[in-house]
């Protein structure tokens, strides 16, 4: 049971970082159309 949520855990961080990740990239890829 421990193992799980420990599991869980890591992969709600991981998931964290990938919306940051994404939700960055997105912002980037709007102003390079806002530019042209």
């Amino acid at each position: 049971m421990n193992g799980q949520i420990d599991d869980f855990e890591l992969f709600d961080k991981d998931f964290e970082e990938f919306l940051r990740r994404g939700i960055e990239q997105y912002q980037a890829d709007k102003q390079e159309l806002e530019e042209e």
